[in-house]
């Protein structure tokens, strides 16, 4: 593999990367206009602790599904 080829790929991964940055980010003002929707209620404070809370929780579970599918990636290569 040549130097371009390596250094096409890492550009790929940068944009690729940074196209999930902005999803990410869109995502995000979408749920915590929900969680202050659907909490107006009550304070704000309360709205955007929750939407914390479900944040965290969604984190771990990625993490978790993460560590997942590397210790499986790695049986296979045994």
């Amino acid at each position: 593999m040549g130097v371009q080829n390596e250094v096409l790929e890492k550009v790929a991964l940068l944009v690729t990367v940074i196209f999930g940055f902005l999803a990410a980010f869109a995502w995000n003002n979408v749920i915590s206009n929900v969680f202050i929707d659907f909490f107006s209620s009550y304070s704000p404070l309360a709205a955007m602790s929750w939407y914390a809370v479900f944040m965290t929780i969604l984190a771990l579970l990625g993490a978790i599904g993460m560590g997942y599918l590397s210790r499986k990636a790695r049986r296979r290569e045994l």
